[in-house]
């Protein structure tokens, strides 16, 4: 096998490897939604929560970010199957709803249910 097909081979394993990869997406749960307070900048909210899943709305100083939120799913008792409100096994679950962040003039104005919940 000659050098090319030697790096054509490598950069096809390389690709395969990367398309295994697995995404998901963004999403903040109740812990970080207690975090939002009218006023912030989007920076600060962004800085608080991470990237919005995308930017909804946006003219004349006002614009909407839409995130998705998820629940946290705490693992149930093993020998009784009885569910658990604290423990250190824990892990995100399926999307609840999105919420959407309005901003005027770069301040958090208020928040609510997306649309799209509806």
């Amino acid at each position: 096998m000659n050098i090319m097909n030697k790096k054509l081979s490598l950069v096809l394993i390389f690709n395969m490897i990367i398309g295994c990869a697995a995404y998901n997406t963004p999403f903040i749960n109740a812990d970080e939604t207690t975090q939002l307070k009218v006023g912030m900048s989007k920076d600060e909210v962004i800085t608080s929560i991470g990237e919005p899943l995308f930017v909804d709305s946006g003219s004349k100083g006002k614009v909407t970010y839409v995130y998705e939120v998820r629940t946290i799913l705490v693992k149930s008792n093993e020998v009784n199957g009885e569910p658990n409100k604290f423990d250190l096994n824990q892990k995100h679950g399926m999307p609840i709803h999105r919420l959407k962040l309005a901003f005027e003039n770069d301040q958090l104005i208020h928040w609510g249910p997306s649309d799209e919940n509806k």
